[in-house]
């Protein structure tokens, strides 16, 4: 007769590992979110940015970011189809970036009908 202790049951392991795994992969996403690097430039003066903001990036060489996903023009316009136009916008620019590519994504929220623009900067 075989003795019932002689075996490791690995069902247990196999569960923790599954959870282990989930998260790692929730980790990995939340660390890849956060990688658009974007030096903003500095300002005297200081105002609040609202928290609804629709919040755009700029990185130095003139990609845009919209919640970390890259678009461009059209696909801007695409994605602020269905927003309020009240709602406010924030840009984040590069301190670096020249000034023509923050003009065109400028002109082109305003060509939307968005009215409530905001310039990100440091203090």
């Amino acid at each position: 007769m075989k003795d019932s202790f002689a075996e490791i049951n690995v069902v247990p392991l196999v569960d923790i590992m599954l959870v282990l795994l989930v998260i790692v992969l929730m980790t990995a996403n939340f660390m890849i979110q956060a990688s658009i690097e974007i030096s903003l430039p500095t300002s005297t003066s200081e105002k609040s940015i609202p928290e609804e903001a629709i919040a755009l990036e700029i990185n130095a060489v003139g990609l845009i970011f919209y919640k970390n996903m890259s678009i461009d023009l059209h696909e801007l316009a695409q994605l602020f189809h269905g927003i309020s136009r009240d709602q406010p916008v924030l840009i984040s620019a590069d301190k670096d970036l020249h000034l023509q590519p923050f003009i065109t994504v400028l002109d082109e929220i305003k060509r939307l009908g968005f009215t409530h623009i905001n310039v990100h900067t440091e203090k």
